[in-house]
């Protein structure tokens, strides 16, 4: 299921897994990847723990346990996925690997399914400072989760 929703990716209570393209330099230097890096350091810290460069990487995701406990017997659960689905650098030139985002994708699907949680991304993902066609990854959403009960939260930023 894809619920498209105005909101904050990063602060959005209804989402345990929240996923941003990672590429594969250890870079989190813009867009929601620096927000990420600011706001959850863990997931640059596992970001790190990867091989510099390493295209093997493209189509896997490291995930960061950023669970916040509300009392003695209820956690939050959340977690940071760093998308490795970025084939290199360089501003607005199509860097986006969608064979990886499907890949990824299909993978993350499975884990929500198996645990009932509900993965959010930003809108446009891949294809903002990454150059990606959001028309081809909002696709490969479709084929993915339309008809999963796995929500999908395709969040537009609105503070």
């Amino acid at each position: 299921m894809i619920i498209q929703k105005d909101g904050n990716l990063l602060t959005e209570p209804n989402i345990n897994i929240i996923c941003h393209q990672a590429n594969l330099f250890h870079t989190f230097g813009a867009g929601i990847a620096a927000q990420i890096k600011k706001l959850y350091p863990k997931a640059y810290e596992a970001d790190c723990k990867t091989v510099y460069g390493d295209k093997e990487k493209l189509g896997t995701y490291s995930l960061v346990d950023i669970s916040t406990k509300l009392d003695s017997l209820f956690s939050e659960i959340r977690y940071v996925a760093n998308c490795y689905t970025q084939n290199s650098m360089g501003a607005f030139a199509d860097n986006t690997n969608y064979d990886a985002i499907e890949k990824l994708f299909t993978n993350l699907h499975s884990f929500a399914l198996n645990n009932n949680y509900t993965i959010g991304v930003p809108h446009c993902y891949g294809s903002g400072i990454s150059g990606g066609d959001w028309t081809k990854v909002y696709a490969i959403f479709e084929k993915i989760f339309k008809d999963s009960p796995v929500k999908l939260l395709i969040m537009k930023y609105a503070p």
